[in-house]
């Protein structure tokens, strides 16, 4: 999950340009070439071994799908363009994927206390070309959620790691894709100030994060809707202002919501909610539990004191229910409805595509009929 805990590992740093990075061009540049001729592929898992050449698809509408755990078998392959993957990587999910025309990517996390250092950089680059090339996947997608900001050079010094983990990529093949996970909004969501024009630049397309939107409760401390349609709209028109365009722009989806623990509550509508700061500010997201949609409408079918309930400013469901102890929760989360009001909202805004965090929470085996909803509303 992406939890708060996720995104304070990745510890803000001020850092400033250096000399380094002039000097680090040549060495980049010469790993990058003993990267390409040294890499020795690891076998092709597929029996068709055509399947383990990279995907050629360009320009084609994006459905990218995140997976941390479990098989992969029961995606609606029919829909899926790129999987991402988070977890261990299983080297059959190539001939699963290659065999619906969809790119499989590897996650990539870099440690931004070293932006600074060129040949730290050109050695980290190097592996993850490595990597792409040895185990016939089809590219990379950069997950750093780090305070950045363009007054220190840390922003800057990001962006340049994007562009030269680009020209590596496509000096192996043109064909391999980098992706980049953005917060909903560029302007410095989570503190996370960062050259959002430079990126869209330096990549095939953005995944924006349009989720987590209570990271940082700057109004009242109470429980709300993880996603509102109203924000993820303000969201994409702060991105068109940068003049990045909506076919740079992948609008990802939640299948989890928030379990919030309810504070001296004084009706079932408003749920006060501990203050859990986060980033500067006292109050955020972190006061609540991830659970997965699946994990939720159980609940709300069997324990909601309320009913499911619909806000109607939020497009957004919820519920509240009593723990064991007798203390009031109230749910958020997002179901087939509000998912396929978001996705109305990618196709009216000509985005490129859409994606949902995380594919593994809808379980075809064990609720079928609910997950095909899910993954039916984002068509």
């Amino acid at each position: 999950l992406r939890t708060q805990n996720w995104r304070e590992t990745k510890a803000a740093r001020r850092l400033t340009h250096t000399k380094t990075m002039v000097r680090g061009s040549n060495i980049f540049f010469f790993l990058l070439v003993c990267a390409i001729a040294s890499a020795t592929p690891i076998p092709c898992p597929c029996d068709d071994q055509s399947l383990c050449k990279p995907i050629n698809a360009t320009d084609r509408p994006e459905f990218f799908i995140f997976h941390l755990f479990g098989g992969v078998q029961d995606f609606d392959w029919s829909m899926v363009t790129t999987i991402a993957i988070f977890g261990t990587f299983d080297p059959t999910v190539v001939c699963v994927a290659h065999k619906a025309n969809a790119r499989v990517v590897l996650s990539a996390i870099y440690p931004v206390a070293q932006l600074s250092n060129a040949t730290n950089r050109a050695l980290w680059i190097k592996d993850q070309v490595s990597q792409v090339v040895d185990n016939h996947v089809d590219g990379l997608n950069f997950d750093v959620e780090s305070v950045l900001n363009t007054t220190s050079g840390s922003a800057q010094l990001f962006t340049q790691l994007v562009q030269e983990t680009r020209d590596a990529l496509h000096h192996a093949s043109p064909l391999y894709q980098l992706t980049l996970d953005v917060a909903w909004s560029p302007k410095c969501i989570d503190l996370r100030c960062y050259d959002y024009k430079g990126l869209a630049d330096a990549t095939d397309f953005l995944v924006v994060m349009d989720y987590d939107m209570r990271s940082q409760i700057y109004g009242p401390c109470i429980a709300s809707a993880n996603s509102p349609p109203p924000l993820i709209q303000q969201g994409i028109n702060d991105f068109k202002a940068l003049g990045i365009p909506t076919s740079k722009l992948v609008m990802g989806l939640p299948w989890y919501g928030y379990d919030y623990p309810c504070v001296n509550p004084t009706n079932a509508t408003i749920c006060p909610i501990k203050e859990v700061p986060f980033r500067g500010v006292n109050c955020s997201d972190a006061a609540g539990t991830q659970k997965s949609v699946l994990t939720l409408m159980a609940l709300a079918n069997s324990s909601s004191s309320t009913g499911l309930q619909w806000d109607d400013t939020l497009s957004s469901p919820w519920f509240n229910y009593k723990d064991t102890n007798g203390d009031m929760h109230q749910v958020w989360f997002d179901n087939p409805k509000s998912i396929g009001i978001k996705a109305e909202l990618a196709k009216h805004n000509s985005l490129r595509g859409m994606s949902m965090w995380l594919a593994d929470y809808g379980n075809f085996l064990t609720h079928p009929d609910f997950s095909k909803e899910m993954w039916n509303a984002m068509e």
